[in-house]
């Protein structure tokens, strides 16, 4: 039988001894697997190891579908092998070399600051080398990558002078290289929190709705299709479609623009973060870190909602959209069609079938590790607690409270605080105003004090007959219109920062949407067909928790979270920008085509089993007149309902 060329292409994942290695929070290694990693990473990087024209290479690999673990790991064990003989501790790294799976970043955990500060600190120490080693780390390669010299300016990116960057860039910021908005993000992402020394710090959390907006889609979403992509599916905005808007897509795109950030404001010539940049985004080390985590997140999904008896929870038949360079637009697919170009023997291609379970790729996660499939009610019972103990999220909180669990809704009081502290000051609600705010919190003591005691609020109070009203913000545009160059940002009361950068930081931020969209000059043929016909995306940013800290707060009109209290709080407090990812703002937010807004609750009622998963209504409730005659027309309207 003659050679298929395909063979030497063909995905089995790694193999292994023994028990399945578990991918960990990056954050979760031991200093010699960060050793190992870190090492291993830095040889795969070295162009005079691995050459950027060879196909292996990680310049060659970062924009290519697959092969970055297989060769990761091979250089992680060339650096547990390269240890000397005689070293005692050879044969532990050499173990753990062959346990190596790649470690995800997990940005929606509340207990660590978000962003690990390896990834932060171009100088940070790391582990020593075991004694007979040397460290090849004179840069930390989890910061930036150095691109080789034959890559070109559309792969590298170019600056405002138009020279090529040598490295990847987050928050570039060259106008300012003493006031770097990147180190102002990074006090506030790595504010006080759990981790700091015994825990007298408030834990306030940036970004909070990250996690909430995990959590809800992995608590509340049922279908395949919904909690996978972000496409608009025509005449959702009605009340019996409107309840699945959100999808790790949408969370993913997010934390591509929160992690690559914007450019210099009013420059031409200003460019964003190779993370915003979808073609250059995975040439930052982060953004594996990021992808391991999406992989992670659908592998809990999966193990908590998909049935063999219910379809909707896999891959169902559709049509092709656009096609690809194998499958005509329209043409039908299912689980069962080909997933060019990967598979597992010469002589016929994976479909979604076959790659249901991780395990079979040589890897797992620590939450699903054992988990049958599909799995049992018991082990959904027990994946679901171990999953509301690392994201925060409205059914856990209110539980806890109805359960008096003595932390229940602890996280929230640091935010709650500032927020009354705000309202009593009156001031422009700026990234400086909550730094000064932050300054001046109490200890955790001293707040947990405070919202004790017979007139205080509770969360459980929320949930009378087990029953609340979660409240969303849905919101939908064109994917690629403005070049794809835009977020969407939302604050519930005033917003002063002039900033757009650092909108993120003030106090009143509660989320945001970012298409992820592709410039008009963009190579992709299916992004060029989604361009011709304006392809709009969905997100939804959950309301909840902010909604929970204003209720402890005290706020005036949040007195539960029913509609007669809701309603006319958002109706007056909810606000929606729109900035471009060169940090200018987009003043007439109408120019975003197909941009529409709107504000929907859904009822979740909370089993008497409190490990059991909340039950969510199916169907949610619009509520045009929070958003009716706003934003230049981009609030839907009650008349948009009807037609």
């Amino acid at each position: 039988m003659a050679s298929n060329p395909w063979s030497r292409y063909l995905t089995k994942g790694l193999s292994y001894k023994g028990d399945i290695p578990q991918r960990q929070d990056f954050r979760d290694l031991s200093a010699e697997q960060k050793y190992l990693y870190t090492e291993g990473l830095k040889r795969f990087y070295d162009p005079s190891i691995s050459n950027p024209d060879d196909p292996l290479s990680f310049y060659q690999i970062a924009v290519k579908p697959d092969g970055l673990q297989t060769q990761l790991q091979g250089h992680v064990k060339a650096i547990a092998e390269g240890i000397d003989d005689k070293d005692l501790q050879k044969q532990s790294y050499l173990d753990l070399a062959d346990k190596f799976r790649i470690p995800y970043w997990d940005w929606a955990r509340t207990d660590v600051q978000i962003v690990p500060q390896e990834c932060l600190d171009p100088n940070f120490q790391w582990p020593g080398p075991p004694s007979s080693a040397s460290s090849q780390l004179n840069t930390n390669p989890l910061y930036d990558y150095t691109f080789p010299k034959v890559a070109k300016e559309n792969v590298t990116m170019v600056d405002k002078n138009n020279k090529q960057y040598t490295t990847t860039v987050r928050y570039p910021d060259p106008q300012s290289p003493n006031d770097n908005i990147l180190y102002k993000l990074t006090d506030f992402y790595n504010s006080p929190g759990k981790e700091r020394p015994e825990y007298t710090l408030p834990p306030l959390i940036p970004e909070r709705n990250l996690t909430e907006r995990t959590a809800y889609i992995l608590q509340a979403y049922q279908t395949y299709n919904a909690m996978s992509n972000d496409k608009y599916r025509a005449g959702s905005e009605k009340p019996e479609d409107a309840a699945n808007w959100g999808s790790l897509e949408d969370i993913h795109n997010a934390i591509h623009n929160l992690t690559g950030g914007i450019g210099v404001p009013n420059d031409p010539n200003a460019i964003v973060g190779h993370m915003t940049s979808v073609p250059n985004s995975s040439f930052d080390p982060i953004f594996w870190l990021h992808h391991a985590n999406i992989d992670r997140l659908f592998d809990i999904w999966q193990a908590l909602h998909e049935s063999d008896e219910k379809e909707y929870t896999y891959v169902l038949e559709h049509g092709a959209g656009w096609g690809d360079f194998v499958v005509a637009p329209g043409d039908k697919e299912s689980k069962l069609s080909p997933l060019y170009p990967f598979r597992p023997t010469v002589d016929r291609w994976y479909n979604s079938d076959d790659v249901r379970r991780t395990e079979d790729f040589g890897y797992t996660y620590p939450e699903t590790a054992g988990l049958s499939y599909p799995s049992t009610d018991e082990q959904k019972a027990v994946l679901y607690k171990r999953i509301s103990q690392i994201y925060d999220s409205p059914p856990k909180l209110i539980q806890d409270s109805k359960q008096n669990v003595a932390t229940a809704g602890e996280n929230l009081l640091a935010q709650a605080q500032l927020l009354k502290d705000l309202e009593s000051q009156g001031s422009a609600a700026t990234a400086q105003l909550q730094d000064s705010l932050i300054s001046q919190l109490p200890d955790i003591a001293t707040l947990v004090y405070r919202s004790l005691g017979p007139t205080k609020p509770y969360l459980r109070d929320l949930a009378p007959k087990n029953k609340y009203l979660e409240w969303l913000i849905n919101v939908k545009a064109a994917k690629h219109v403005m070049d794809g160059n835009y977020t969407v940002h939302f604050f519930l009361g005033p917003q002063d920062e002039s900033r757009v950068a650092l909108w993120a930081a003030t106090p009143t931020h509660v989320g945001t949407f970012a298409p992820l969209g592709q410039r008009s000059t963009t190579n992709c043929k299916k992004c060029q067909a989604a361009q011709a016909d304006e392809t709009q995306v969905t997100g939804q940013v959950p309301l909840t928790l902010a909604l929970m800290e204003r209720y402890l707060a005290g706020i005036a009109g949040v007195n539960d979270l029913t509609p007669a209290s809701i309603v006319p709080y958002l109706t007056n407090n909810l606000r929606w920008r729109v900035a471009t990812n060169d940090g200018i703002v987009v003043q007439d937010r109408s120019q975003v085509t197909n941009l529409k807004v709107f504000v929907v609750s859904n009822e979740v009622t909370l089993p008497d089993d409190p490990s059991a998963l909340p039950i969510y209504d199916p169907k949610v409730t619009i509520y045009p007149e929070i958003t009716d005659g706003r934003g230049e027309g981009t609030g839907l309207s009650a008349e948009d309902l009807s037609s």
